[in-house]
């Protein structure tokens, strides 16, 4: 099969994230979304006009990040974790199971990468690669309504990332593929392509 000039787009097949460690400057182990029930990508503009007698004669759009919001069926509290740095407590067991996560406040949320995997016609994929992510929020929790279920969502933005040596990754980058691929787990390796 090869690459077609147009993709369509239907599902989300598979989405991975990974904590990024600013002192080695590389991504922690990436862990599955298994939850994740809708995403959007939103790209952020500077824009300008110049008005020369009183109309406008030069326009100015700048791309310079990306607004990304997920949903999720449920909570997955090993890919939260990654993306908020927070971490879990376990003890007990059986009934007498616990899981307690604290959100203690004061703490600067930790950057992220995320790949998204979704699937497009006649068998094609395509990998959306955003190397640095940052959330704008903790997940939001809708429990007014009953009999419905709850959607956790998020809303992070997506800047450049520059590593010491000058190397400069993208905001995001777009690997179409001609068959389904999986998302490389080693955020290292897949983000070397870009």
């Amino acid at each position: 099969m090869s690459l077609v000039s147009m993709q369509l787009w239907y599902k989300v097949i598979e989405a991975r994230v990974a904590t990024w460690l600013p002192a080695t400057e590389t991504w922690d182990t990436s862990v599955a979304i298994p939850n994740l029930s809708g995403i959007k990508f939103d790209p952020e503009m500077d824009n300008d006009e110049l008005y020369v007698f009183g109309a406008k004669e030069h326009l100015l759009s700048v791309p310079v990040g990306m607004k990304v919001t997920m949903s999720f069926g449920g909570v997955d509290n090993t890919s939260a974790n990654a993306m908020t740095g927070m971490s879990s407590t376990e003890s007990g067991s059986g009934d007498d199971e616990t899981r307690k996560t604290r959100w203690s406040g004061g703490d600067n949320l930790p950057y992220f990468g995320l790949i998204v995997a979704v699937e497009a016609n006649d068998g094609l994929d395509a990998h959306l690669m955003l190397p640095r992510l940052k959330l704008d929020s903790l997940m939001a929790l809708d429990l007014a309504k009953g009999n419905k279920f709850v959607i956790p969502n998020v809303t992070a933005k997506a800047a450049r990332l520059r590593l010491a040596a000058g190397t400069l990754y993208p905001v995001m980058d777009l690997l179409e593929h001609a068959v389904v691929n999986t998302v490389e787990t080693d955020f290292a390796v897949a983000l070397l392509s870009l």
